[in-house]
């Protein structure tokens, strides 16, 4: 299992997740924000790793011949579906939050907040009413979170465009982490569509899939790092948009 991971490079993506998750707690220190959103955005990196870290036990088990665990040989448990299927609702609904919480037009976070419920609502019952929750990650909830989500990023620009905040953008730590996440889901997203093909019997697939991932995470971890960075030097506790 380690050849493999050393090979594939796999830690790579995992590094600079550990470093997301050190540069968030360095500004939360560092400037003492009270910002509710951002505090639990950055509690959601370290939980994000916590889950990279738990979802080992699936490739742990395929090295393993199931010895270490056998009893979770040809379960429901074998892969580790469920562990990211459930993970991906809290994921996408701390990131709805950040930009969300900064907008400052009742009826539009209200419809928002709203869309949000619905995500999660109908999310729980494609699990319930299908059978992808134990098979494979569900593109349901990866597309339709994937479209409230840049709809949350451009209720976000379009509200700092009709502001000065527009011309401190380069200030502001939710930019930073729209960049990443907006980017990282409009490249991704396609790709989980075809997730069903995620298998040792596709290993071309497989291996593009894992190549892709690596540095699609590395960019938004690094955009994630690189606003903490930036914002914590100038000391700011940022409330806009």
């Amino acid at each position: 299992m380690l050849e493999y991971f050393i090979e594939k490079s796999l830690f790579i993506a995992y590094i600079f997740e550990l470093i997301a998750a050190l540069a968030g707690t360095y500004y939360l220190n560092k400037s003492q924000t009270q910002d509710k959103g951002l505090k639990l955005f950055v509690y959601n990196l370290w939980f994000i790793l916590l889950i990279e870290m738990i979802g080992m036990y699936a490739a742990w088990n395929y090295f393993d011949d199931y010895k270490t665990f056998p009893g979770l040989r040809n379960s429901v448990f074998a892969s580790n579906y469920w562990l990211y299927n459930s993970a991906k609702i809290i994921f996408l609904t701390v990131f709805f939050n950040v930009f969300i919480s900064r907008i400052t037009s009742f009826r539009l976070k209200k419809f928002l907040y709203g869309l949000t419920i619905f995500f999660i609502l109908s999310c729980i019952a494609n699990y319930i009413y299908s059978d992808i929750f134990f098979k494979a990650f569900s593109s349901y909830t990866t597309i339709s979170g994937s479209l409230i989500l840049l709809l949350c990023i451009g209720s976000f620009y379009y509200e700092m465009l009709l502001s000065d905040k527009i011309l401190y953008f380069y200030k502001n730590l939710p930019f930073y982490i729209s960049i990443g996440a907006m980017l990282w889901h409009l490249s991704i997203t396609p790709i989980f569509i075809y997730n069903r093909y995620l298998n040792m019997t596709n290993p071309e697939f497989v291996n593009f899939h894992i190549d892709f991932l690596r540095y699609a995470n590395i960019f938004m971890y690094s955009c994630f790092a690189i606003g903490f960075l930036i914002c914590s030097s100038r000391k700011m506790v940022l409330k806009s948009v």
